[in-house]
Formats: C-alpha cells, sequence, structure tokens
C-alpha cells in the first residue's frame, strides 16, 4: 500500500510539472560556445531585469531553455545589438529562429546610452495563430492604422475618428480568444484613446482599473496605467484634496496617513490598485528636492512589512535595490579593485582625505580630456587642500590600463573595472566621464560631482571649507 501511494504521488507531481514546464529551443550556429541567457521584468514598476534561464549553445548551435511557469509573460534574450521579445505560456514548447551574432562595433561599445534593436523572435513552423504571432501581427496593425489617422487628418484625430479605427483593427482579431491577448488589446486600445481625445481621468480609472484585476504580467495594462498615474503625488497635492500629501510624507512619515490623505480621490478605493499606485509614486519622488528621501525609504519599508500581496514585496525589494545605494549622505557601494600596481584597493579604507571619484574610458574623448585636467591638477606646485583622485577605467584590460597609466605618467591612483564589472551598475555610469566625491568619512559628498570643466575646484574649495566648520561644531 505504501509503494502505491509513493507512486501515485510521484505520478501526481510529474503531472503537476509537465503542465508547467515550458521549453524554449532552437539552433543558431553562430552563437556556438556562448552563453545565452532568457530575461524578464521583475516587476511592472521598477522594470528590473532578471535572468530566468540559461544556455550554453553548443558546437552544433543548438540551446534549450525550461523554465517551470504557471502563468504568460514577456520575456526576452539579450543577443549583443539585438534584444528578441519572447511571450511564453505554460506547459508550450517554442523552437525559434534567432538573427546571426552581430557584435557590437567601435562605436556602440563606446557609447553608454546604447539601446539593442528590439524584434520579436519567430518560429519554426508556425501556423500565426500563437500568442507571439497575433501580437506582433496586432502591433504592426495598430501602428500602421495610427499613422494614417494622423498623415491623413493631419494630427485632428476625432473620438469618431478613433473608434473607427479601433473598431477596424479589432474586426481582424475577434476571433482569438485568448485571455492575455484579450486584455492586451483592451487596455491598448484604452491607451490610445486616452491620449487621442480628452476623458474624464476618473472615469478612464474607474473603468479600467478600480474594478479589474491587476495585470502584473501585461505590458499593456502598465501602458495605460502609467499614463494615467504619471507623476501623480507631485500633482495630486497640488489640488485642494490632495494637500495631505506632503506633510503625511515629509512630516509623518506615516503609511497610514499617507493613506488617509488619498481617500479624497474617489477612483481610488481599491486597495490593491491605490497601494500599486503609492509604490509607482515613491518610486518618482524619491529624488524629488520636495520629499524627504529617509521618509520615503521608511515608507517603502512599511509597505514591504505590511502588504499580503507578493508582487508589491517584489517591487519594494527591487526598489529598495535601485534606490539607496548612491545616496548624498550614506557610504556609497564598496568596491575591491586592482590599482595599476597590482594592488588591491577597498574603497571603505579610504579615508582622511576627500576622494575625486570618476570613472573613465579610455578611448572616450571627453573622459580623455577630463584625465589631461586632472594630470595638470596633479602637477601643480600647490596641489588641492585634502583632495586626492581615484579613476576607475571601464575598459579594455588590465595590462592596457597599466600601460595606459604609464605611457601618460599619471601620478594618482587608477583602478581596473573592465566593461562587465557590476560596479558600473551600482555607480549608475551612464556616460563617460562620470564623477563622485566623497568625504574624509567616507561619505559620499556629491552625485554626481562636476567635472573640472564644471568650475569643480571652486565647488570644491566651498565643500571643503563647510566641511571643515562642521568638524569643529561637533568637537
Amino acid at each position: 500500500m505504501k509503494t502505491f501511494l509513493i507512486f501515485l504521488f510521484s505520478l501526481f507531481i510529474s503531472n503537476v510539472y509537465s503542465q508547467t514546464l515550458t521549453v524554449i529551443k532552437g539552433q543558431a550556429r553562430s552563437y556556438a560556445g556562448d552563453k545565452l541567457t532568457l530575461c524578464c521584468y521583475s516587476d511592472p514598476i521598477t522594470m528590473s531585469q532578471k535572468v530566468i534561464a540559461e544556455s550554453f549553445v553548443d558546437t552544433a548551435g543548438n540551446f534549450r531553455f525550461e523554465i517551470n511557469t504557471k502563468k504568460t509573460f514577456q520575456t526576452f534574450i539579450p543577443l549583443y545589438v539585438f534584444k528578441g521579445i519572447l511571450y511564453i505560456e505554460p506547459n508550450q514548447t517554442y523552437e525559434i529562429i534567432l538573427p546571426d551574432k552581430t557584435l557590437r562595433n567601435k562605436a556602440d561599445s563606446l557609447d553608454p546610452m546604447f539601446s539593442p534593436a528590439e524584434f520579436y523572435i519567430s518560429f519554426r513552423n508556425s501556423t500565426g495563430k500563437e500568442l507571439n504571432s497575433v501580437i506582433k501581427k496586432f502591433d504592426k496593425i495598430l501602428d500602421i492604422s495610427m499613422q494614417k489617422q494622423f498623415r491623413y487628418f493631419r494630427g485632428n484625430i476625432s473620438k469618431i475618428k478613433i473608434d473607427s479605427m479601433i473598431q477596424y483593427v479589432e474586426n481582424q482579431f475577434v476571433d482569438d480568444k485568448n485571455p492575455f491577448f484579450e486584455t492586451y488589446r483592451y487596455y491598448q486600445y484604452a491607451a490610445i484613446r486616452n491620449v487621442a481625445y480628452i476623458q474624464n481621468r476618473n472615469d478612464v480609472i474607474k473603468q479600467f482599473y478600480s474594478k479589474k484585476p491587476v495585470q502584473y504580467e501585461n505590458p499593456s495594462y502598465f501602458s495605460l496605467f502609467n499614463q494615467l498615474f504619471d507623476r501623480y503625488f507631485i500633482n495630486y497635492s497640488e489640488s485642494s484634496e490632495g494637500q495631505g500629501i506632503v506633510p503625511s510624507i515629509n512630516e509623518a512619515g506615516s503609511l497610514q496617513k499617507l493613506k488617509n490623505s488619498l481617500s479624497q480621490d474617489k477612483s481610488l478605493k481599491n486597495d490593491t490598485l491605490k497601494e500599486l499606485v503609492i509604490l509607482k509614486s515613491l518610486y518618482e519622488i524619491f529624488y524629488s528636492k520636495n520629499f524627504q528621501q529617509a521618509n520615503v525609504l521608511s515608507l517603502l519599508d512599511s509597505i514591504g512589512s505590511q502588504t499580503k500581496i507578493a508582487e508589491h514585496r517584489e517591487i519594494v525589494a527591487n526598489m529598495k535595490r535601485n534606490i539607496p545605494e548612491l545616496l548624498v549622505g550614506k557610504a556609497p557601494p564598496d568596491f575591491e579593485l586592482l590599482n595599476q600596481d597590482s594592488v588591491l584597493v577597498r574603497l571603505s579604507s579610504l579615508r582622511g582625505r576627500f576622494y575625486y571619484l570618476n570613472f573613465a574610458h579610455t578611448e572616450n574623448y571627453s573622459a580623455l580630456q577630463q584625465l589631461k585636467l586632472m594630470d595638470g591638477l596633479t602637477r601643480r606646485k600647490n596641489p588641492v587642500l585634502m583632495l586626492e583622485m581615484v579613476t576607475i577605467v571601464a575598459n579594455g584590460t588590465f595590462a592596457a590600463m597599466r600601460d595606459f597609466v604609464k605611457k601618460n605618467g599619471y601620478k594618482w591612483t587608477f583602478l581596473y573595472a573592465g566593461e562587465k564589472s557590476d560596479v558600473l551598475k551600482r555607480y549608475n555610469v551612464k556616460i563617460f566621464p562620470t564623477f563622485y566625491l566623497i568625504n574624509p568619512q567616507g561619505i559620499l559628498s556629491r552625485n554626481p560631482a562636476s567635472s573640472l570643466t564644471e568650475n569643480f575646484e571652486v565647488k570644491y574649495f566651498h565643500i571643503l571649507k563647510s566641511w571643515e566648520i562642521e568638524q569643529i561644531r561637533k568637537k
């Protein structure tokens, strides 16, 4: 009997697993030897990316991802200059076709703002009725229809014209009953109407959000959501009903008081929706000078500990990972990197002086010009008081950095990070050069700091004097 029960249990587990297992496979010989990653957005507010599966491409070009999922959601595969979009459903097998491997050219490699070209991944033996195929077809038809509207009517778009266009598009997909695709179309149409002609905002929220479940995995749902709640706290706080927003954050830092202050907004009666709007709004205002950052973080902690919604806990976790690492007045992210003499240097060990931290690329013109100015600063007979410079090189090899420093005769500390270092991500390096100023206690003083061509020396003098006065007061 016991053996029979074990057999039944094993059969049940196997059946459940097989019903949720999704397989993505293919053959792409140009990627042989590479590791491909299947990614998704961790949440719809921060759009943090996470890897959900990996596959090494064998010598024949074969690869295979396996994902155990009970939901339909959007994924993507980073492919150097491309980004392949793929919606996956439970218990499906996809044999996909990838474009030939194309590496970034030199110009793209030097551009920290480079964005890969997105495309919908194709399938072998496609019937044209799969979710990915119909979304791709829908987006194309909708885009063409919108372009015609603006071309023929020169931007003079009326409600009748938009409704007619939407009906034309919908007629081509009326028989597609996939729930995910139906929701996708529903919110795409709503977003177009919301932009194309004036509607009462509260009526739109009540119709599409107040009594509807949150579609955390559907990007179309959040396209309209982001329109409706863009800068919500800032805009609502300027109304007579929203006068309690700023005090509830800056003076009280109380989640309950914040929710109470939102009670005047009749469109936010749905508690789940209200909490989601609060999360989005806290993320938007974090760097605003009008709101206390410490209180915003405290509110995030309160939501994270009190919410019953798993998706909201993940949003809070991602926000806290994204937000607090580069706050002025806090210790910046620590790291340990090799200097030009092959000695490991830990940032947290640098104390007693101000440190002018900059990220540079040795093939970037602007970065090279700043390095020349920094070199001139170090060669003066009267050096800048209490200031040390540290340059982090974000490209090439360690040997190349060492040779570069030696060739130019630079006398300050250079550290090697390279293109793949997570230091660049943690310091949010988007352009070269990027500067930060760290005070003698190891606390971030300026984010970002001015460059030498932006009157840094004068600004630094005032920062130094203020710091010295503060030290005297503390004594």
